[in-house]
């Protein structure tokens, strides 16, 4: 806490009173509670932000042959599978919520960086006939068959995507991205500057095993014959981080969506949520 004020403030929203605080706690004591309580108010409307996000991709339907419906339907969907196991995940308070949660920033910023770009759009969607050309090569190397109609659905494409990935040295890229990185992407996007730095970044440590959050997460016992799983308050902030990012990566998504499938009686149920959200203490209302 900044100050006692700002403690007062956040134990009065999270409903703290002087009968939850044990006469001895510490600091750190203090800390695990709040950001306990945080996470379970940060739950409580997250799952009316999946209720809402189950509805809304029942009713995203259209010309799946159009680039932006397809990229906008497969993003959703495979973001609602990441949205319930981060939500499962932060409920019981594991850190492996961080790593779930960074890849649905992935996939949101994957979607508007794409999304602007109607060339772009299809690139990705022709990147597909690459690795299905991969994949007949080496059929054919072992001496399999591959079916004509395989060879003829792939090659219509030939000109388009050779144009689009093959590389000078005649091979092609390893990914439609061609060599772009995530934080490259997250500079040229709007907003996700900000999640890159504040959310994404942060949450790095644990997903490559770095020492900090080895520590964080473990505590050597007593006699120094074992490690206990262990609960800080470093590691709870990561957990209201990672939930952070889950939300606002479900939230763009829906938006966008709701705008590309026109549904619009969904628009202020949204906007709701995520005013909810925005009052949770230590949250960062973006435009």
């Amino acid at each position: 806490m900044k100050n006692d004020l700002d403690f007062v403030k956040v134990c009065a929203f999270l409903k703290i009173t002087a009968k939850d605080i044990p006469p001895n706690a510490t600091s750190e004591n203090l800390d695990i509670m709040i950001y306990q309580k945080r996470i379970s108010k940060q739950l409580e409307i997250s799952k009316d932000l999946l209720k809402l996000a189950t509805k809304v991709s029942k009713l995203c339907i259209g010309d799946m042959s159009i680039d932006c419906a397809y990229l906008s339907k497969v993003t959703l969907l495979r973001q609602l599978n990441h949205y319930k196991t981060v939500l499962y995940l932060a409920e019981n308070l594991h850190s492996d919520t961080n790593l779930i949660s960074r890849s649905m920033f992935e996939g949101a910023l994957y979607f508007f960086y794409l999304c602007h770009d109607p060339k772009m759009m299809r690139e990705w969607r022709l990147y597909s006939c690459v690795e299905t050309l991969k994949l007949i090569d080496k059929a054919k190397s072992n001496g399999e068959n591959v079916p004509q109609e395989l060879l003829n659905a792939v090659y219509i494409y030939k000109d388009e995507y050779e144009k689009a990935f093959k590389k000078p040295n005649g091979e092609f890229y390893l990914s439609w991205k061609k060599n772009i990185t995530i934080k490259q992407m997250a500079m040229k996007t709007k907003h996700f500057q900000h999640l890159y730095n504040e959310y994404y970044v942060p949450l790095s440590d644990y997903h490559h095993w770095g020492h900090a959050s080895l520590a964080y997460d473990f505590q050597i016992t007593d006699d120094n014959q074992d490690v206990n799983v262990n609960t800080s308050s470093a590691s709870l902030t990561m957990i209201t981080k990672s939930l952070d990012l889950a939300n606002s990566s479900i939230y763009s998504l829906l938006d966008a969506s709701i705008n590309i499938f026109n549904i619009g009686q969904f628009v202020t149920e949204l906007k709701e949520i995520m005013d909810d959200l925005s009052k949770i203490p230590f949250a960062k209302k973006r435009d």
